[in-house]
């Protein structure tokens, strides 16, 4: 058997203990990875060039395309022209990669608490992943992309990862339109991976668990408001409870719930740029005139009012919906009736 601990991001040791799940995640990636430029999925905005327009002055204008399994979560993200010709946030890895690490590092970091790898290996300190995201959200995607490669992964005398990795800059060699600087920190030798085993796992009991921070302070609004959740039992339990802690799904939860949430940790709405820190907009409901008015009633940190994109056009000030299937779960048939 193989040890998996706090920081073993790469998913090969977890295969060796559970090879048929092993072979399902690898399974994401068709019959064999494709990588390479000759190898990207369609083309969006080739097959329906109207988007161009809709996304004018948005990154989805310069390049959109299919959509590929969970291996390629975070090498499409690596080469796709939104990363190597226009400036992202390093919170946009918050769901393309296994951040547990890299988040409990910076923060344990900032709070002047050890953060060699024997304690980040010992147990994973949400209040402390918390806090890295926080630190990192907003920086350069590259940046916080050296960073990651830069975190121990569980097999330090290995370097050759069960997905491949993006070339750093993509196609181009480029970031935000510039050449990738000799000696930039993303072009160390060291691995990132894309969201693994430890992500929705604890490496001792294998039960699930939720870890992304947009996630869990997101549930945790949410379990504040009044909107009624049938589908959630633990977020009405709560309710009635005395409230001296936030909401928090790895204690509150239901086994049965888990099994949305860990989906639900990616799947959903949220704001992810360089403005201000990526959010979920939960704070009022999950239904969308919910999610809406919780924007409207944003402002970025300079006091300034929050839109996702200026049209590049009309100079209209838009809200670009992300991917919202937690959501759209939570209202359907599916939820009323207990089936994730």
């Amino acid at each position: 058997m193989a040890e998996v601990d706090e920081i073993s991001t790469d998913p090969e040791p977890w295969g060796r203990n559970w090879p048929h799940q092993f072979d399902s995640y690898k399974a994401t990636a068709g019959d064999e990875f494709y990588g390479g430029s000759s190898a990207m999925p369609a083309s969006k905005l080739d097959h329906q060039p109207w988007l161009r327009r809709l996304y004018a002055g948005y990154a989805f204008s310069i390049d959109y395309r299919e959509a590929r399994g969970h291996a390629y979560m975070l090498y499409d993200q690596g080469v796709t022209e939104r990363v190597t010709q226009k400036q992202q946030a390093g919170a946009c890895l918050h769901c393309h990669a296994s951040t547990n690490v890299l988040y409990h590092k910076v923060g344990r970091e900032a709070m002047g608490l050890p953060a060699d790898d024997a304690s980040l290996a010992a147990a994973l300190d949400m209040d402390a992943v918390i806090r890295g995201f926080q630190e990192v959200s907003t920086m350069k995607y590259q940046d916080v992309l050296g960073m990651l490669k830069s975190m121990p992964d569980g097999t330090p005398d290995e370097n050759d990862p069960v997905v491949p990795q993006p070339p750093v800059g993509g196609f181009t060699s480029e970031f935000a339109g510039q050449p990738v600087p000799d000696g930039h920190p993303s072009l160390i030798a060291g691995e990132a991976h894309p969201v693994s085993c430890i992500d929705c796992h604890n490496p001792e009991t294998m039960a699930l668990r939720v870890t992304r921070p947009g996630f869990i302070l997101g549930v945790a609004a949410f379990a504040e408001s009044d909107e009624p959740v049938p589908h959630l039992p633990s977020v009405e339990r709560w309710r009635r409870g005395d409230r001296d802690e936030r909401y928090d799904p790895n204690k509150d939860a239901t086994r049965q719930e888990m099994r949305s949430y860990v989906c639900g940790q990616c799947h959903v709405e949220y704001y992810c740029a360089t403005g201000d820190t990526l959010e979920f907009p939960w704070g009022q409901g999950l239904k969308m005139e919910q999610a809406e008015a919780h924007w409207n009633d944003k402002q970025f940190p300079d006091g300034t009012e929050f839109y996702d994109y200026k049209h590049g056009e009309t100079g209209a000030e838009v809200l670009k919906v992300q991917h919202p299937e937690f959501e759209l779960w939570s209202q359907g048939v599916h939820a009323a009736a207990g089936v994730d």
